[in-house]
């Protein structure tokens, strides 16, 4: 027995808990007590009223028959969905007992006690005292009377179609209302929980009645908050909104249980029969909560439901573990998001889920890169088992969630295999993944500009071609065929972080005829081609595609970007995410130029649009436009419509244009004048819907006279025009130019979002240039003997996230990239400080540039070609801006070369910016391409103005171009020359190959003999005066300038600045041997002519390769090189050390056409020279 009782007295307590737990307001409709809910799928916000407008009769008696002897009463019960009760107690002590009258109770949240509908409290008393009447000397004699509390739903209007909900006290004084909501899971919009109370009958004893509110969260118990006389009987009707009445933020209900009461001691009049107090009534209980919401997968609020990619599975190689990724975007989450793989389910056990890195949000550029902190289980001993990642839920408020969620599985054939994920972020659904293999074409090791064009037809359904990084790639000539589609694929680059390859539009793709496509897919392309009929889809033909979609590209000059004129078809899908598309031409982004071609849904995201003629054109129903988070600058052009729907019957987007988080600028006026860039809204479109949130636009925007406007478009109109929100608007520049602009971080493309620093230092040296918030690239240059630097970077907003490297380790010589990420607040994306950190060693260059930084990120074409070809010869470089050593403009007193090894001034340097070299008499060895150092004015070595001095090669003949890029060695028994035959002509630069203007093309020639006896003439150009040279070495010991005798090496090369954006590799060699020379590397070395036995070189003729047999005297540096009959260096110098005696090195001729060449064997005190015929 005691057993019984136990377990009877746990399972009672199991469903009072389990009551209790269940007790608040069900958020459903209810007609019998009156509650509504809707719901705003699109937003996902719902709204619980409840008005107690029941659709229950009133309740009454009557008599049975006309002797009016029998009576019935009928009572009208209006049962609840729970959430509310009334308890009235005989004292107001603690533990004072319930009074409970009969079927006129609703006492209990939980327990499904019902009020009874009454028409008034006159109808009420009539039906009670005929209970009293039926019941009396009966049992049930207690049960309905008068004297005891009613809890009824009275009609609050003479024609009974309203009610309130409120309790009659019969003869007792202490009454309490109770009201539970459960919002677990939701977030309570600003507009609050509110509701009515009302005094419904001021009772008899002339006295008022005060109720105190309690306010409690989490439990009964809980409570936040007590307001005494909170109302007063006979005051009227008050409205309350409940955390507003508290002094509390709606917020502190997010995700909570809410619990409040309104408590009286009554009128302190004495209890007794026939002694009422006052009656309040509460009516229109109503609030607005967002539910989480599935905005990707797109199951809204909607729970226990599956989705799919059944139409576009998704591709990976067959038979390789592949990565897979699903986009998870909800609104409103409150509470944790979890990903769960049942792994009972067989078909999930293809799925393997990621310990790291298996969620990623947006990062600045609006790319899936940075990492999401989740919690991750694999429990396969578990029943059922299941792997499951778990994102906490946030710590305050709510968050919307913009998602990529990455995981594994390995394509078995190229038929479609799937698995199913559980998805909960409060709306629990499914999502069906369906993946199938798919053959990788790897065309990234192919150096073919045709190899995508000639591969492309031949590739089975389903296939992924990859293509080379940077490389261009042809669509044919004007006189080939169009490319036609008749399959899915996805053509993308190898690597989406490198440089785009390049698709020419000569010819546009097209689609077969009567055929379905599942998808065409494009990552990461760069699609390039002209105004004339240049397209990237100019489809004819009758087909239906599942999907269009462009990932990460880019667009530029092109007549459209995907048309269809011609045929019957349907595209379901056309999708851009994260493209960048300028100078659009007549068709624009997208146009179904026929009636029977339709485009269902059109979706672009996270992507910018500048200079576009049109943007989107149909001549046929869609269903869905999403805009969402883009930048959109002169597009379209101006008069023109942003959305044209133009032909009459069929010209609606019928479920709605929606357009979000998006910047859009003024029309493009072709002639530049911005006073006329006003635009038409649309056309067609009149049952068309429009949803517009958050869009701003720049003063210029405006719709033209007698033009559609788009309504609610835009939302915020700017004062500041496009040039002052941007940086650089009209050359595709929206970094912002205006960073107080509200919008940062909320809306158009996220690629430009800021996240700024206020402070950024390193630990030693200084950052050049001198830190400004908007820069994001520096350069530090260390002096030797740096072994750490650590940096300290502050953000002004005390929200944001500054996340730092530690301590970084440093040699002499070292180069190294830092980069310092800030999150700004608001949502923010991150964003990249870079730091570039260069060690001197003890074989340190100074190099001077021309630039305006000395951020070698930054540097001219020029010198950026030099500087990498110093630091493969093995040399540690400190690049400096035009004026790094010059003390005027630094506010230092001297410049201090004492680090340094040698000194280069590139051809870009100026003038100016070589003075303190001059000033402080030639302190290092120095290699300078500056062309007006030697003048008078300046090293004051040569005349300035008198033309017999100087002498510019600048105006060659288009005839002579060539010869303009050649030079003839003029000394070969100078090291820096000696691997040349005299009179041997050489190429310096390619530049013909990029220059419209060849006077940009010029050598420098000086006479010097004539000042400086000691300079030694190298290097002479065809043009050339007899004395006058470009290339010309100084040597240690001669007498210069104002200064005397240097005793520094020094050469001079007179090469203009924008020749050498292309040198040739001579020019490369001449440079390095230039700068050995100044270095110390010997002078004066004599030829000497190939003797017999000494070198030997075998098999001569050779075929791909030939061997030098020599003995040398001791251990020593040697150097071996090729040379052509032309003088092109076809085999660069690679330097040897060998010990003494017999050696032999082999000569790579594999790679050479049949015919002579001049080998050239260097030792430390001898040069060999021979022929060697290559002949197969």
């Amino acid at each position: 027995m005691r057993v019984f009782t136990y377990k009877m007295f746990l399972v009672t307590c199991l469903l009072l808990v389990a009551g209790y737990s269940n007790a608040q307001f069900k958020f459903t409709t209810n007609t019998n007590i009156g509650q509504t809910l809707t719901t705003d799928s699109v937003k996902g916000i719902q709204t619980f009223l409840v008005d107690f407008k029941t659709a229950k009769d009133s309740s009454y008696w009557k008599y049975d028959d006309d002797t009016q002897t029998t009576f019935t009463i009928t009572v009208f019960k209006c049962q609840t969905q729970r959430g509310m009760q009334v308890n009235v107690y005989e004292a107001d002590t603690a533990g004072a007992p319930k009074v409970i009258n009969g079927d006129f109770e609703c006492r209990d949240y939980g327990g499904n006690r019902n009020p009874v509908r009454v028409a008034s409290i006159a109808s009420l008393m009539d039906i009670l005292a005929k209970y009293e009447e039926k019941n009396k000397g009966t049992a049930d004699s207690l049960k309905n009377v008068r004297w005891k509390p009613s809890a009824c739903l009275f009609d609050t209007d003479a024609t009974g179609a309203d009610q309130a909900f409120g309790a009659h006290p019969g003869k007792y004084k202490v009454v309490e209302y109770g009201f539970q909501f459960n919002f677990s899971g939701f977030s309570v919009t600003p507009e609050d929980l509110y509701f009515e109370i009302d005094t419904y009958d001021e009772g008899n004893t002339g006295k008022t009645a005060s109720y105190k509110l309690t306010v409690a969260v989490g439990s009964a118990t809980g409570v936040i908050k007590e307001i005494n006389d909170f109302y007063i009987t006979g005051s009227g009707k008050k409205k309350v909104s409940l955390a507003g009445a508290a002094g509390l933020p709606v917020s502190d209900f997010n995700n909570k249980k809410v619990f409040f009461f309104l408590r009286t001691s009554g009128t302190g009049t004495e209890i007794a029969e026939g002694s009422v107090d006052p009656t309040i009534v509460f009516d229109n209980f109503q609030v607005s909560y967002q539910m989480p919401c599935w905005v990707s997968p797109a199951a809204g609020i909607q729970a226990n439901v599956t989705l799919n990619n059944a139409a576009n599975p998704a591709w990976g190689a067959v038979g390789t573990e592949n990565i897979f990724s699903l986009p998870l975007k909800t609104t409103g989450r409150i509470g944790t998001l979890q990903i769960t793989n049942d792994w009972d389910l067989f078909s999930n056990r293809v799925f393997a889920f990621l310990a790291e890195g298996a969620l990623k949000a947006r990062d600045a550029f609006g790319k899936y890169s940075v990492d999401v902190p989740y919690t991750f289980t694999n429990d396969d001993e578990a029943t059922p088992a299941k792997a499951k990642i778990v994102v906490a839920a946030p710590a305050s408020g709510v968050v919307n969630d913009d998602l990529m969620f990455f995981f594994k599985a390995t394509p078995a054939s190229t038929s479609v295999s799937n698995g199913k994920l559980e998805l909960n972020c409060g709306v629990r659904i499914w999502y069906e993944y369906l993946f199938k293999g798919a053959g990788i074409i790897d065309l990234s090791g192919i150096d073919n500009t045709n190899a995508l064009k000639d591969t492309i037809a031949d590739v089975p359904d389903g296939s992924v071609i990859v293509l080379k990084p940077g490389m261009r790639y042809s669509t044919g000539v004007p006189e080939d065929a169009n490319y036609t589609f008749d399959k899915s694929l996805e053509i993308r680059s190898a690597d989406p972080a490198g440089e785009m390859p390049v698709i020419e539009c000569t010819k546009n793709f097209v689609t077969a005829d009567a055929d379905t496509i599942g998808s065409i897919v494009f990552k990461n392309i760069s699609f390039v081609g002209d105004y004339d009929n240049n397209y990237v889809f100019n489809i004819d033909k009758s087909t239906v595609i599942g999907e269009i979609r462009f990932e990460s590209c880019k667009f530029h000059k092109l007549r459209g970007i995907a048309r269809m004129k011609g045929g019957t078809g349907v595209l379901d899908k056309f999708t851009m995410t994260d493209c960048v598309i300028d100078s659009i031409k007549d068709y624009g982004i997208l146009c179904v130029d026929v009636k029977t071609w339709a485009c269902n849904h059109i979706h672009m995201e996270n992507s910018t649009i500048s200079k576009s003629i049109m943007l989107f054109t149909s001549r046929n129903n869609s269903k869905s436009v999403n805009l969402e988070s883009c930048t959109i600058s002169e597009a379209p052009e101006k008069g023109r419509q942003m959305f044209r729907w133009r032909e009459s019957g069929q010209n609606d987007v019928l479920d709605g244009i929606s357009i979000r988080n998006t910047i859009w600028g003024h029309g493009w006026n072709l002639t530049g004048d911005l006073a006329d860039v006003l635009l038409d809204g649309f056309d067609g479109m009149g049952n068309t819907s429009w949803n517009v949130e958050n869009l701003y636009v720049p003063g210029e925007f405006g719709y033209a006279a007698g033009k559609d406007s788009i309504p609610g478009f835009p939302a915020v109109k700017l004062a500041k025009k496009a040039a002052d929100l941007w940086v650089a608007p009209y050359s595709s520049d929206f970094n912002y130019k205006d960073l107080t602009f509200a919008g940062i971080g909320k809306a158009g493309d996220p690629r430009w979002n800021p996240a700024i620093l206020g402070t950024l230092y390193a630990s030693a040296g200084e950052l050049d240039p001198v830190f400004v918030p908007g820069r994001k690239a520096y350069q530090l240059n260390l002096p030797a003997g740096t072994s750490a630097v650590t940096f300290t970077a502050l953000c002004p907003e005390p929200s944001a996230t500054v996340t730092l490297p530690g301590s970084i380790a440093l040699t002499d010589g070292s180069d190294k990239v830092v980069e310092i990420t800030v999150a700004g607040p608001g949502g923010y994306s991150s964003s990249v400080y870079t730091v570039y950190i260069h060690v001197a060693s003890n074989k340190e260059i100074l190099y001077v540039s021309g630039s305006n930084t000395s951020l070698l990120s930054e540097a001219l074409v020029q010198d950026a070609k030099m500087m990498a070809v110093l630091k493969n010869a093995g040399y540690s470089v400190t690049y400096l801006y035009k004026y790094g050593i010059t003390p005027s403009f630094n506010k230092f007193t001297s410049f201090d070369f004492s680090p340094y090894k040698a000194l280069i001034f590139s051809p870009s340097a100026p003038s100016a910016g070589t003075m303190e070299y001059d000033a402080d008499n030639y302190p290092i060895p120095c290699v300078s391409f500056q062309k007006d150092g030697p003048k008078s004015d300046k090293w004051g070595w040569i005349h300035k103005s008198n033309e017999y001095k100087e002498v510019k090669i600048s105006s060659i003949a288009e005839a002579d171009r060539l010869n303009a890029l050649k030079m003839k060695v003029i000394n070969t028994g100078q090291y820096i020359t000696t691997n040349f035959t005299h009179d041997e002509v050489i190429t310096w630069t390619s530049s013909e190959a990029d220059s419209t203007d060849f006077s940009k093309i010029v050598l420098v020639g000086y006479k010097m003999n004539d000042s400086i006896p000691m300079a030694i003439p190298l290097i002479t150009h065809i043009g050339l005066p007899e004395g006058f040279h470009c290339a010309w070495a100084i040597p240690a010991g001669a007498s210069i300038g104002r200064h005397g005798v240097t005793d520094k090496r020094i050469v001079i090369l007179g090469v203009q600045s924008d020749a050498m954006r292309f040198p040739t590799q001579v020019m490369d060699t001449l440079v390095i041997r230039s700068l050995e020379w100044v270095l110390g590397a010997r002078t004066d070395a004599r030829l000497i002519t190939e003797t017999l036995g000494h070198p030997v070189v075998y098999p001569n003729p050779a075929g791909d390769y030939a061997k030098i047999r020599f003995t040398l005297g001791k251990a020593q540096q040697v150097s071996l090189s090729l040379v052509n009959i032309i003088g092109q260096v076809r085999e660069m110098t690679t330097l040897y050390q060998l010990p003494g005696g017999e050696n032999e090195l082999t000569l790579n001729t594999a790679r050479l056409r049949d015919g002579i060449y001049l080998y050239i064997l260097e030792t430390e005190d001898q040069v060999y020279k021979g022929k060697l015929n290559v002949a197969r």
